[in-house]
């Protein structure tokens, strides 16, 4: 991928600020310099067969998930978000582990073999369950999803006890979605950041803005971080060493 970047001039000489830093071919949506000054905002499995398809299918409907989580975020839209000099990550206590797509759990219902299920979590975050159907579990803690299973089916069962565990876990993987030459699901990379994650995905499209590039976390504290790729380039403050982390959406917009 060739990236280029460049300078406006004008803007370089009018007050000494230096204008938006541009990729080839792309352009700039906000006042790069402007945005930095104003700091961040205030604000299966039951049979083998039925495994295999599902895991054939599950990078494309895992890339729709994400594409859906951030359908409703823009540059101009609706939602807050901190940019990432700012962004203080929550401790490790506030992170439990969560269940995700690619995930297998093991549902049992106490007496009731046959609607105990062992099955993975399909790209969409479900699964399906006797007498429930789909079941959205990703996002939940194994705790969390056995107490919500047990309400719903206390229309079917007297005083259901359901536990839940997380047998195995799918590879870690990431999204980059949305201004961005092959938008898809990507191993994640725990040292390249969010620059490798651009460049996995063939870098981005004339008509990305270059200063609207988010990470959208999931979990216990959701956030929405926002970069610009001058800050990403440069050996300076906090973009260029941010960790994504599994299930991280990024956005080009």
């Amino acid at each position: 991928m060739h990236l280029e970047a460049a300078t406006d001039d004008n803007d370089s000489r009018a007050g000494g600020q230096r204008g938006p830093i541009r990729l080839a071919g792309g352009n700039a949506c906000c006042d790069t310099a402007k945005l930095s000054y104003q700091g961040p905002d205030r604000p299966l499995l039951n049979d083998r067969a039925d495994e295999m398809k599902r895991v054939r299918h599950s990078a494309a409907e895992m890339l729709a998930l994400a594409t859906a989580i951030a359908s409703t975020l823009s540059c101009s839209g609706p939602g807050k978000y901190v940019w990432v000099d700012a962004y203080d990550p929550p401790p490790q206590a506030e992170k439990p582990s969560v269940i995700v797509p690619g995930d297998v759990i093991q549902v049992r219902v106490l007496g009731q073999d046959q609607i105990s299920t062992r099955a993975r979590v399909r790209g969409d975050g479900r699964i399906s369950l006797p007498l429930l159907n789909d079941v959205k579990v990703a996002g939940l803690t194994p705790i969390a999803l056995s107490t919500e299973l047990r309400k719903q089916l206390k229309d079917f069962i007297k005083d259901p006890v359901v536990t839940v565990s997380l047998e195995e876990t799918g590879p870690p993987s990431i999204y980059v979605i949305g201004e961005v030459v092959k938008p898809g699901v990507y191993p994640l990379d725990r040292v390249g950041g969010v620059l490798a994650a651009l460049v996995n995905a063939g870098g981005l499209t004339q008509d990305a803005c270059t200063d609207c590039i988010f990470v959208l976390r999931q979990g216990p504290s959701p956030a929405r971080i926002r970069f610009t790729y001058e800050a990403l380039v440069r050996p300076a403050g906090k973009a260029p060493t941010f960790q994504l982390q599994p299930g991280d959406v990024v956005v080009v917009e």
